[in-house]
């Protein structure tokens, strides 16, 4: 890979205009301003010709808003097409922030409510991802995991399942220690739920299998090695590595061998609990001075696991590691194990990214997902301490021919702000098909902040935060340390957990918002004039008024088309034999 093709890309964060006549400063309530801002098509047309119309549509208001749009002929009212759509508010003051739903621990006092969140699987089969968010310090750090199903709207008083932890500190549903997968291949997704300080810390990982009905009995459970204090269950997640139609379970254990650690891969058809595969870390480099901070010596491989997606496109799930603590000075690495079928799976790491600096902890957070479109995985690592603590992201294009030996974009995070800290997010965010990326900057201003990044090809994929959510002023929340998406109301549109377990003195908080998040979006509509006459016609694209807006005059747009009938051919018949 050339160095010429590598972009470093900082953080900028777009100045987005007022509305035009509306003081937002000083609304009182919210502003309700939905408008058709532009619409195209070619001028002319040939009887029979199916025509292109691109409509953009804009929401200028304070609150996202969903509508219909509609494009009809200007003097019969004759519809043509219409859609349904939802957008984003467009008013940006930095404070997008503003959550559909907000969740909290069910008790005062150090819950780290929000510390984990898992979304995107649909446990009971009725059409609506769910979402689990895990309180691991409830009552003496048994830890509680509470269940809440999607649907047209979520009571986020009232979990619909809750599991609890058995003794004192199992810490259950820690960090990303859930997951889910149809282990059992019956239709619905299973839960899996670590409890990393099970046992004395030889860890453990509890599987509900999905269904009309759950309860909170095991139907499997995982346990760690034992004598090991190896924190089995930080990390727990899922993915068919081996290509044979079976989800298989990868589970870390960041501390295994005094903080080296490993991962166990589990294969499914049919799933037991013995290990199959065992991938180890490199521990701190060999023949090296350790320094002197007790635990943090080794590398904590498994700290960060993904294994969603195919780097080299050959039709195998790929395996990315973190171990932020690996290398010297701690500067931390990522590592990706290509997948492949059961009995050529070895343990050899194909590719390793390292920190750049001392104290960079390269690996804080990882996720494999296609950016640019363009059929192939990317590599997405995360080092929360470089920059001076700004934070990174470093992507890695996918390809047949992955090289991986320089990042290809860097983003990087405001000053302070550790992004990159501990999750990274990915889905399609707003509407145009390229893969999005949601990143959360944990000490942002003490309160913590989130960027969604829009994704595109990799000529196009810009510096910019194109959607920003802040955390709670006056709150030293960790707002964007973990997050989730997830098609909670069944709209087709991705929407976004954001957990804040820092909340309320470290009781904890999560914020649910739905998607898109995009405030203008184009669309096309294609107008078929077989049955048309020729002449001029004129076509409106019309928003119906929402709820509560005032202004509507910008609701409608009109273009208008010239359609010319098919020409007629003249001539006597000896001159037509002749053309």
């Amino acid at each position: 890979m050339k160095m010429s093709g590598v972009f470093h890309l900082a953080l900028m964060l777009a100045a987005v205009p007022v509305c035009t006549g509306i003081d937002r400063g000083q609304a009182a309530t919210p502003v309700h301003d939905v408008a058709v801002t532009d619409i195209s098509s070619p001028s002319t047309c040939k009887q029979g010709e199916t025509v292109p119309i691109t409509i953009t549509v804009t929401n200028q208001g304070t609150r996202r808003e969903r509508f219909r749009l509609t494009l009809a002929e200007g003097v019969s009212g004759k519809e043509i097409a219409s859609k349904e759509m939802a957008l984003a508010k467009g008013w940006k003051d930095g404070s997008e922030g503003i959550a559909d739903v907000v969740f909290n621990g069910e008790a005062t006092g150090v819950q780290e409510f929000g510390s984990g969140i898992w979304s995107g699987g649909d446990i009971n089969g009725d059409g609506y991802d769910d979402i689990l968010i895990s309180a691991p310090r409830w009552n003496e750090s048994r830890g509680r995991v509470y269940l809440y199903y999607g649907g047209a709207s979520i009571d986020p008083s009232y979990p619909d399942i809750t599991f609890s932890g058995q003794d004192p500190n199992t810490h259950l549903g820690d960090y990303r220690g859930s997951s889910s997968c149809d282990v059992n291949l019956d239709g619905y997704d299973d839960i899996l739920i670590g409890a990393w300080g099970y046992n004395n810390y030889t860890g453990r990982v509890y599987i509900h299998y999905g269904g009309p009905k759950i309860d909170t009995q095991a139907d499997m459970v995982l346990d760690g090695e034992p004598g090991q204090e190896g924190w089995f269950g930080l990390e727990v997640t899922s993915s068919d590595i081996d290509d044979d139609g079976h989800e298989d379970v990868l589970v870390s254990a960041q501390n295994y061998n005094n903080g080296v650690g490993r991962v166990y891969i589990f294969w499914g058809n049919p799933m037991d609990t013995s290990p199959d595969v065992l991938l180890d870390g490199e521990g701190y480099p060999e023949g090296k001075p350790k320094p002197a901070l007790g635990w943090e010596t080794q590398g904590w491989f498994g700290r960060r696991i993904d294994a969603n997606g195919d780097i080299n496109g050959d039709g195998y799930n790929d395996i990315l590691v973190g171990a932020r603590y690996a290398g010297e000075g701690f500067s931390g690495s990522a590592y990706l194990f290509l997948g492949g079928k059961k009995d050529d799976m070895d343990t050899v790491c194909d590719y390793v990214f390292p920190g750049e600096s001392p104290r960079d902890e390269m690996g804080s957070s990882g996720r494999i997902f296609d950016i640019d479109r363009d059929g192939f995985d990317d590599v997405l690592v995360g080092a929360r301490f470089a920059a001076n603590y700004r934070g990174r992201v470093y992507i890695y294009w996918g390809a047949d021919n992955f090289d991986g030996s320089q990042p290809d974009v860097v983003l990087e995070g405001e000053a302070g702000s550790i992004m990159g800290a501990d999750e990274i997010v990915c889905g399609y965010f707003n509407s145009d098909g390229y893969g999005d990326i949601l990143v959360g900057a944990p000490a942002y201003l003490n309160r913590g902040r989130a960027y969604i990044f829009h994704g595109n090809t990799q000529a196009l994929m810009d510096q910019q935060a194109d959607y920003i959510f802040d955390g709670e002023s006056g709150h030293n929340g960790r707002f964007g340390i973990a997050a989730s998406s997830g098609d909670f109301n069944n709209d087709n549109h991705d929407d976004i957990v954001i957990g804040a377990w820092g909340y309320n003195d470290r009781q904890g908080r999560a914020y649910l918002f739905y998607g898109p998040f995009d405030s203008t979006t184009d669309l096309t509509f294609n107008w078929d004039t077989t049955n048309t006459s020729p002449g001029k016609h004129i076509l409106k694209a019309a928003i119906a008024p929402v709820p509560g807006e005032e202004d509507i005059t910008d609701n409608t747009m009109a273009v208008t088309i010239e359609v010319k009938g098919l020409s007629k051919t003249v001539g006597t018949p000896r001159e037509l034999n002749q053309q």
